[in-house]
């Protein structure tokens, strides 16, 4: 009896240490993913990143174990060992490390009750990525970057290819791809690079910190900085000649801390157009220079702008509450002097991304993808069971996108 008391204090003894661990880790996981990013990005001191990492790593171990052995001792009543673990100071440590461990395990059980839908496999390009960014066209090639830590590239996919090819390493996390149909775009370490289609070399393009978003004509690149109250004062608006060169301003520099931050850029003939996220507004400048002109306000959240033959379509992601946003998302369309607008569409959650063709906009929410006809009417849901997509391209036959389960996809336009 006394045989089988041990070995059920043993194996009560393994499950708690690795219950325990388990549920510590949990609670360390975001921790320790900021080292990991650090590490992988050389954001930090290399030696001081790999104690912290260690530490991180062992502290769950060590704590387990001791939570463990405690038990341990209390399972078997052992009079010897039994003082040491029965100090009312041993027992609060030990009932901190079973309360920690029991919030890691909550956090369990909510994670996997947020689990993301199953790939649909048939409408996968390419899949096993981590963090794939949006995708883009170019003749009938897709291209997008894959975030991967230790293979990070720059990805290609013919429309008769099996298989996608490394078009070039990255060092850094990449999170945008531009196009403007001779060159792909993108910014690595806060530098602007152009990758010459088809096969390169990557070269690396005059700019300023960061520069994202961005949009094309003929003979420009024009960037918005990213976040630009974080350097000070600085143009809102720039633009360098594809070939390379000195920028120049294309909207004038804002005072100080003005929380102005462009999300994303459309070009035209004459103007270069954009939705503040912060201001809740669209603005037109003339590309050569210029002030600014204010388009429409009161659009909460103003995200993703396209212009296609005199008409704009933005969105607007609606108002965050807490940690997520409320699903009152909107598609708007209206003229490029920002008369005449319409909702299209409405009651959306995250529209983060617009495509148009000849007869239809295209906007990708969080988790499907909608059709609606440019003059308005009911939507058409393409695709559902997604999961955070990210960009949204179109084609004459096919709408691409890519999401966080790290594939690209395609589905036929119907």
């Amino acid at each position: 009896m006394r045989v089988a008391s041990r070995r059920v204090a043993l194996l009560i003894t393994v499950l708690a240490f690795i219950l325990i661990a388990l549920g510590l880790g949990t609670v360390l996981t975001p921790f320790m993913n900021g080292v990991a990013w650090a590490f992988i990005h050389g954001a930090g001191f290399l030696p001081l990143l790999v104690v912290v990492g260690l530490a991180a790593l062992l502290i769950p171990l060590a704590a387990a174990g001791f939570g463990a052995k405690a038990i341990h001792v209390w399972i078997l009543g052992d009079s010897k060992a039994a003082a040491r673990y029965t100090r009312p100071g041993v027992k609060v440590l030990v009932a901190l490390i079973c309360i920690l461990s029991v919030v890691g395990h909550i956090e369990i059980a909510i994670n996997l009750t947020h689990l993301p839908p199953r790939i649909q496999d048939s409408l996968v390009l390419a899949k096993g990525m981590y963090m794939p960014s949006n995708p883009v066209l170019s003749g009938d090639h897709v291209y997008w970057i894959d975030n991967s830590a230790t293979k990070g590239s720059l990805m290609g996919l013919g429309r008769n290819d099996k298989k996608p090819s490394r078009l070039a390493p990255l060092q850094y996390y990449a999170w945008r791809l531009y196009s403007d149909g001779d060159a792909l775009y993108w910014t690595e370490d806060l530098k602007l690079l152009r990758f010459k289609l088809p096969k390169g070399p990557v070269e690396k393009v005059d700019a300023p910190i960061h520069p994202d978003p961005m949009a094309f004509d003929s003979q420009y690149v024009y960037w918005a900085p990213y976040s630009p109250i974080s350097v000070g004062r600085e143009p809102i608006l720039s633009r360098v000649v594809k070939t390379g060169g000195k920028s120049s301003e294309v909207v004038h520099e804002l005072p100080c801390c003005s929380h102005e931050t462009p999300a994303a850029l459309a070009v035209d003939q004459e103007y270069v157009f954009w939705t503040d996220s912060e201001l809740d507004s669209i603005f037109r400048a003339r590309k050569e220079g210029g002030e600014r002109e204010l388009l429409s306000s009161n659009q909460q959240a103003a995200h993703a702008i396209l212009v296609d033959d005199g008409t704009l379509f933005w969105t607007t992601l609606g108002t965050f509450n807490n940690d997520h946003f409320d699903p009152v998302g909107t598609v708007v369309r209206a003229r490029t002097d920002g008369t005449e607008s319409m909702v299209l569409l409405s009651g959306l959650l995250l529209p983060t991304a617009l495509a148009v063709d000849d007869l239809n906009v295209y906007v990708a929410c969080s988790d499907h993808i909608l059709k609606v006809a440019k003059s308005g009417g009911t939507p058409t849901t393409l695709v559902d069971k997604q999961f955070n997509i990210v960009g949204l391209q179109v084609d004459n036959e096919f709408v691409y996108w890519t999401d966080a389960r790290g594939a690209v996809y395609r589905i036929k336009k119907q």
